[in-house]
């Protein structure tokens, strides 16, 4: 009967090891995975923000050539126009 529990000990014992392996290969695995995922949505949002960016730089850039070339078409209509907006943004600056 001593050996029957030394080997049922025993049999214990290695499946304890084997379950300790698996839970550290799972870990591994789920450390991996999610590694890769915030990798993955870094690169995502990384792309996404510089699409962002060079599309506001475009669109910045477009409307400031619209401005200038404006400007040159008619320069007394854009000295009125500043003119008023600038009355504008004085009457509310002292309402304020």
């Amino acid at each position: 009967m001593a050996e029957t529990t030394k080997t049922a000990g025993a049999d214990v014992q290695a499946e304890f090891d084997a379950l300790r392996r698996d839970i550290s290969s799972l870990t591994d695995a789920v450390s991996r995975l999610l590694g890769e995922t915030a990798d993955d949505v870094r690169d995502r949002t990384r792309d996404r923000v510089q699409k962002t960016a060079t599309a506001a730089q475009q669109a910045a850039s477009s409307a400031g050539t619209r401005v200038t070339d404006f400007v040159e078409e008619k320069p007394t209509t854009s000295l009125l126009i500043a003119f008023g907006v600038g009355l504008l943004f004085g009457t509310f600056a002292r309402r304020s």
